[in-house]
């Protein structure tokens, strides 16, 4: 006789059936790791980027201050105080030269026949003669012991100057000599008068060619030298 089975309840399922599920916690904490992950991956992303831009913008930088000291060194050496430094001592060098130049270089020949000593009579031709900044002509020396000056210049070198005038500027000059003469020895085409210091005045006024002395002893000395130089003896020519 087989044996009463056991009536089913709630014994049964439970040996029967599978184990009741266990809550899922594991499952929460590790959804909370994920999310974190992830905002920390977008964090580190978006700070990428930003890295990114701020180095393009400090190559650009680096770049531009490149090319600028590129042209710096290329095309501007050196600053324009520097050339301005450089400008004015070459200024002064030149200076200094045409000075010193001037200072001691040798006496220009009075028979040079473009220059106005060169066109004055033979007696004068003892002279030295310089080109004379302060006006335009020259400048003569005739010293002391040349035998023009034998008794008219007390034992001194005389200095006359000497220049070739335009015209109308001859006939101005004239006119303002023959004011002041003291005494007018010629009074032509050719003009010579004595200057109230008894210096000689004289002037061609068809060629342009004017001279004047410095100071005699007195006016009869100054009346001499035109004699005794030829100035009074020149043609118009």
């Amino acid at each position: 006789m087989a044996a009463p089975t056991s009536p089913p309840g709630p014994a049964a399922d439970l040996e029967l059936g599978s184990a009741p599920p266990m809550p899922d916690h594991g499952h929460g904490v590790g959804g909370a790791t994920v999310a974190h992950l992830r905002r920390g991956a977008e964090s580190m992303v978006r700070q990428g980027e930003a890295a990114l831009h701020h180095g393009e913008s400090a190559m650009h930088t680096v770049g531009t201050v490149e090319r600028g000291l590129r042209t710096l060194t290329e095309r501007k050496r050196y600053s324009p105080r520097h050339w301005l430094m450089v400008l004015g001592g070459l200024v002064i060098l030149l200076v200094c030269g045409v000075v010193v130049a001037g200072r001691f270089s040798p006496p220009v020949s009075p028979f040079t026949a473009t220059s106005a000593s060169g066109r004055l009579p033979d007696p004068l031709h003892a002279a030295t003669c310089r080109p004379y900044q302060a006006e335009a002509g020259e400048q003569c020396v005739l010293p002391a012991g040349d035998p023009l000056l034998r008794g008219l210049s007390a034992g001194r070198d005389l200095t006359f100057h000497v220049r070739t005038l335009p015209p109308g500027t001859v006939e101005a000059t004239v006119e303002r000599w023959r004011a002041a003469a003291r005494a007018i020895v010629a009074d032509g085409d050719v003009f010579a008068a004595v200057g109230p210091s008894a210096t000689v005045l004289y002037a061609d006024t068809g060629t342009g060619l004017a001279l004047e002395t410095g100071a005699f002893d007195g006016e009869h000395s100054a009346r001499s030298f035109l004699e005794r130089s030829g100035l009074l003896g020149q043609d118009d020519s």
